[in-house]
């Protein structure tokens, strides 16, 4: 099963009813989680350098005597962008994790 209770959104739910319906060979299930996981790394790994630079780049606006009031919204949109590219790759882990589990 995968993430059944965690998906929130019907688009979400739908995309892993089709996954499970596709790919029933469990090596083959693991084996995209773990490329799909991967991706999701280097997104995660990507926006936390953007961040990172963003925040250096607000910091020098400011101390110039800049508004950087736009900056800091758009920092809080990329901040709340990663903490949901956080937890969909928590579902990945849990659901990798239920592959090597018995369905009994």
């Amino acid at each position: 099963m995968f993430c059944r209770s965690s998906c929130r959104s019907s688009t979400t739910r739908a995309a892993f009813a089709w996954y499970e319906s596709a790919v029933t060979d469990m090596s083959t299930r693991r084996e995209l989680g773990l490329k799909y996981l991967a991706e999701v790394d280097r997104h995660i790994k990507d926006a936390t350098r953007r961040i990172t630079s963003l925040r250096g780049y607000i910091a020098d606006l400011e101390r110039d005597g800049h508004d950087a009031g736009a900056l800091r919204d758009a920092l809080v949109a990329l901040e709340a962008t990663l903490q949901r590219m956080a937890n969909h790759r928590a579902i990945i882990v849990l659901t990798l994790d239920s592959l090597d589990r018995p369905n009994y």
